[in-house]
């Protein structure tokens, strides 16, 4: 019995100390939009993950549709509307991802990572930033964007081009991270559909397509460490308490056989 508690007891610390040393997990808010018709260049999928920073909003668009062979295709443009308490971001500060450009038959010419940094108004790498009326866009095509044929697109996994892509080198390869200003969010914060919502996701150089987007995925909060670790340490230290009594228990009841021995 003393054994038994004795693992129990350690197991207990090895989960506190795994509690104690990983971070607790973000809420972050998945929509996707995806259709096979909508473009007359191709079919079209897309995804916006949106995740709380200290004093920023992380959003990572992803092109998930493979075997692209037209900049129809490409992910150029994402709007979406802000309320439910939640500001509207005040600045554009980061665009990052790895990238890729196609010589004139589609063959792959060069690869690479692009990060741009400013000061929140953009543009940045194309991408030009705008708001309005809690409404946010987010475009490399449009008049948010910077001026001339717009460039860093987003194409997705293993393409297959037409001549159409070199013409808008370079592309970020599958996705691209951007990083928004956000007042009062910290990496605690639990987002909401009624915090984020009305997403779209643009297609192409005009953009050819404008989809709704749908949400798929809204992370539910959990405990943080410290709570979990808390109802570890009690458990624990209830376990040490029981495996000493037992231990000596034990040991007066050996010490008494010895002296009636």
């Amino acid at each position: 019995m003393v054994s038994k508690l004795l693992r129990s007891y350690l197991l207990a610390l090895a989960l506190l100390f795994i509690v104690l040393t990983n971070p607790g997990a973000r809420a972050d808010l998945i929509y996707t939009a995806q259709s096979s018709t909508a473009n007359s260049d191709g079919p079209v999928e897309a995804q916006g993950t949106f995740t709380p920073g200290n004093g920023v909003i992380t959003i990572v668009l992803q092109d998930l549709q493979s075997g692209i062979h037209s900049a129809g295709q490409e992910v150029s443009q994402l709007l979406f509307s802000v309320g439910g308490g939640l500001p509207t971001p005040t600045g554009f500060t980061q665009l990052q991802g790895n990238t890729i450009s196609f010589a004139k038959n589609g063959s792959v010419s060069g690869t690479g990572f692009d990060s741009a940094s400013g000061p929140g108004s953009g543009p940045l790498l194309h991408w030009g930033f705008a708001t309005s009326s809690g409404n946010v866009t987010l475009e490399t095509v449009g008049n948010v964007a910077a001026g001339g044929q717009p460039n860093h697109m987003i194409v997705g996994p293993n393409p297959n081009p037409n001549a159409s892509l070199h013409n808008f080198n370079p592309h970020f390869a599958d996705s691209a991270t951007f990083t928004l200003t956000e007042p009062g969010v910290t990496s605690s914060t639990v987002l909401t559909a009624s915090e984020i919502f009305n997403v779209q996701i643009g297609f192409g150089t005009g953009p050819e397509a404008v989809l709704e987007a749908v949400l798929v995925s809204q992370n539910t909060p959990v405990p943080e460490p410290r709570t979990i670790a808390m109802l570890l340490s009690g458990g624990v230290c209830t376990a040490g308490v029981l495996a000493c009594r037992r231990w000596k228990r034990r040991c007066s009841f050996q010490v008494s056989r010895r002296k009636r021995g």
